[in-house]
């Protein structure tokens, strides 16, 4: 079986490999049976960015699912950059649930559930 565990702990070591500081100690927890948990994870930058990483992961069926996924940056001012996330609040967009916040402004986008390398690629990117 898959386990929920080390999936959690790459995405957690791939993540830590952009360069933010780990604003607390990282958040792991797996329930009973490891198929299934969830990481939570703050980043600082030198730029003064945030990355706020929260996944909940699904590993029972043979493949990593993301239950539930946010990837949040927002810049020195606390004004948001980017945000990934399906929660099932933006019922209008063509990729429902999943899509993006962008600026400050949150404005919605579709967007289906990017890759975890697309995300390190635009953190990077912002906080460069």
């Amino acid at each position: 079986m898959l386990s929920a565990e080390n999936q959690l702990r790459s995405i957690e070591a791939k993540l830590l490999a952009t360069g933010g500081t780990p604003r607390s100690e990282g958040r792991i927890l797996v329930l009973p049976g490891d198929g299934e948990g969830s990481l939570r994870l703050d980043l600082v930058y030198p730029s003064g960015h945030l990355l706020s990483a929260q996944v909940a992961i699904d590993t029972r069926h043979g493949y990593p699912n993301w239950t539930r996924y946010s990837f949040h940056v927002q810049d020195k001012t606390d004004a948001c950059v980017f945000r990934y996330d399906n929660v099932d609040h933006h019922d209008r967009v063509e990729t429902f649930p999943d899509h993006k916040h962008v600026g400050p402004a949150e404005a919605v986008e579709g967007h289906f559930r990017p890759t975890l390398r697309h995300i390190i690629n635009e953190v990077l990117a912002v906080t460069g």
